[in-house]
């Protein structure tokens, strides 16, 4: 699977050019900008969440003063009751020179589903980009909502470096705390309008019982 990583990045890295991105639509003071594509696997923390198929996506955002954002994103999922999920989130996203953060609330919905299968996290997101390299970093956590001793974590630390030929290698590792550890490597570029994004990830699940999984996905988009 490494080897077609390496293959594809050769081609991308040859042909692809990095597109223009649509303007968003001004609403006053406010900017809203639209998402969709397709997945050939939905892969979610190292997880698939759609039965081993692909999954159509779209998403819409709206950015308004002083970094505040809302938005919404949906894609087929398959689970016990349901066959959708929908995605809510709001927050802030403040920048301070090469340092920006991302400080906010996502309530992930299943329409169909028991209540119980619905559920929220608070989230915060810092990134690094210095000026003048081509390496970025990142880190991210997640904390469930739900006041329980039971609530769940995630954290995961990531980099990316920006070839100067179109095309954006990274790498992440993620800890989904009682529930498995994973890593991903993507390949990122545009051409036509349009943005690629293929990825090898390797999920190394916690439970004895559960086989380490391994997914090559390639992902499809456009914003708007």
């Amino acid at each position: 699977m490494r080897k077609y990583l390496k293959i594809f990045t050769i081609l991308i890295s040859g042909l692809f050019t990095t597109a223009v991105k649509a303007e968003p639509i001004k609403i006053g003071p406010a900017e809203l900008s639209f998402n969709a594509g397709y997945m050939s696997q939905y892969i979610w923390r190292g997880q698939d969440q759609n039965d081993n198929s692909g999954s159509p996506y779209f998403g819409a955002d709206l950015a308004l003063p002083y970094d505040l954002y809302f938005g919404t994103w949906t894609a087929s999922a398959d689970g016990t009751g349901y066959s959708q999920e929908i995605d809510l989130y709001a927050g802030i996203a403040p920048s301070f020179g090469p340092l920006s953060l991302d400080l906010g609330y996502i309530e992930y919905r299943y329409p169909g589903a028991r209540e119980e299968s619905n559920f929220g996290e608070f989230y915060g997101i810092i990134s690094i980009a210095p000026e003048g390299m081509p390496v970025s970093f990142g880190a991210s956590y997640y904390e469930e909502d739900q006041d329980t001793s039971g609530v769940s974590e995630y954290i995961d630390y990531s980099i990316s470096f920006d070839t100067g030929k179109g095309v954006t290698l990274g790498a992440l590792y993620g800890d989904y705390d009682t529930t498995n550890k994973f890593w991903q490597a993507t390949a990122d570029a545009s051409y036509g309008g349009l943005d690629f994004t293929l990825a090898y990830i390797d999920n190394d699940m916690d439970d004895a019982a559960s086989e380490d999984k391994e997914f090559v996905t390639l992902t499809i988009g456009k914003s708007f």
